[in-house]
Formats: structure tokens, sequence, C-alpha cells
């Protein structure tokens, strides 16, 4: 098991279960440290600095970007030198997410390959729900969740679900730690709102940074895949 809540739930069901720890512990490491990257992406580390991460699917972007977009936009007209980065998951899709920023005229820069990079620099990301969110915790990037799924399937989870939360780190902590803005939430006035409210308030910043803290731990110790292949090795030759 990688979560420790996945561990009482194998227990009750009659199953010998070990809880290794979650492989993105290891993985989640920027190459470049923040100064590095940030002269890299050719930005100022004093003004603020947005992470995008509307997801790898074409379907999250073209739900998530536009919103996304149009968040820049307000954020643009109420921060003074905000700088807006997004990193690009799947580069079939660069085309797609160049001209979609094109088309809105916001000042936003692409990079590739650099995922970890621009949640290490980022003073705050508008990310779609996912194991972005997991990375981001496992890096101490504060975050605002953002998700819009098809109204059959939102409609289906909320009636078999009824999760508290959908957000991971929310999930682990047991608590909403990390704003969430789902469904008919998810508008760009009420995401630029909390953003702003975020930005301008380092207490909460700092607040949010110290649960992410706590979730991170309870992700494991480094060493989650070696362990994972111990247990494995171990059940293999077990007599």
């Amino acid at each position: 098991a990688i979560f420790p809540f996945e561990v009482e739930i194998y227990e009750r069901a009659g199953a010998n279960v070990a809880f290794v720890g979650h492989p993105l512990v290891d993985l989640a490491k920027p190459r470049m440290s923040k100064k590095e990257a940030c002269r890299r992406f050719d930005l100022d580390p004093y003004k603020p600095i947005i992470g995008l991460l509307p997801g790898s699917r074409e379907h999250e972007i073209n739900k998530l970007l536009p919103i996304m977009l149009r968040t820049a936009h307000l954020l643009r007209e109420k921060l003074d030198g905000i700088q807006f980065l997004l990193p690009v998951a799947a580069s079939v899709f660069k085309n797609k997410i160049v001209r979609m920023i094109e088309e809105s005229e916001v000042p936003v820069k692409i990079t590739e390959n650099s995922v970890y990079e621009v949640m290490n620099i980022s003073h705050l990301l508008i990310t779609a729900s996912g194991t972005a969110t997991l990375e981001a915790a496992c890096l101490n990037t504060p975050m605002i969740i953002v998700y819009k799924a098809n109204f059959s399937t939102y409609l289906l989870g909320e009636i078999l679900l009824r999760l508290p939360y959908v957000g991971l780190p929310n999930i682990l902590a047991n608590k909403k730690i990390v704003p969430e803005l789902l469904q008919f939430k998810a508008t760009a006035n009420r995401i630029s709102d909390v953003a702003l409210k975020l930005l301008t308030d380092s207490r909460k910043l700092e607040k949010m940074k110290a649960n992410l803290r706590k979730v991170a731990q309870r992700l494991g110790k480094p060493g989650a895949i070696d362990r994972a292949a111990r247990v494995v090795v171990e059940a293999a030759t077990y007599k």
C-alpha cells in the first residue's frame, strides 16, 4: 500500500498488507535550485509566481485552461508584476495550449519537462485535482485545486462516493487544508478571489505549508520502491 489509509481498508477485507510509502517522496524533486530556475525561465523571484496546471488529458485542458487563463487575467488587474508559468505535461497538446494562451492574450510562459521546477518556484499553484496535488505537497507548494467533470460523471460521483474532499492532500489530512473549487464553483471570479486572499496574506500561506509538510510526512520515508520490491521478493520466496 502506498497510502496509509489503504492499510486499514485492506486489513478489514482480510488481506495481508504492508505500507511501503509513496514513491513520489523520492521522485518529486526539482533538478535546479529556485535561483537557477528563475534565471532559466526569466522570472523575478520577488514578484508573485503562479503555476497553472490544467492537467494532462485533453478534456481537462479544454475545460480547465480557459478558466485558468481568465483567472490569470483577473489577477493581473489586481497584482502588479504577477507572473504565470505552465508546464506542459503532454507535448502532444503543446500546440493547442500555445494557441489557447495566444488567444487569451495573457502572458503565460510555457515550459517542457520541468513540472517540479515550476512547482518549486511557484508561490501558488492553480492545479487540476490529481497526482499533481500530491507532488506539490511533497514540494511544500501552496495550491488551489480546481476541477470540472462531465455533469453525468459529477452527478454519479455525488450519489455513489459522497466524499467530503477530492484533493489528495485534503484526504490525507482528513480536513480541508487546501481550497477546492469544483464543478460550478470553478469560476474565474471565485478562483481569483481565493488566490488573491492567499497571495496577500503570508500567514495563510505559511499555515498551508505547515499542513502540507504534515501530509508529506504521512507518505512515508524515502525508499518506497525498494521497500515494495523487498515485500514482493519475500512473498514470492515464502514457504
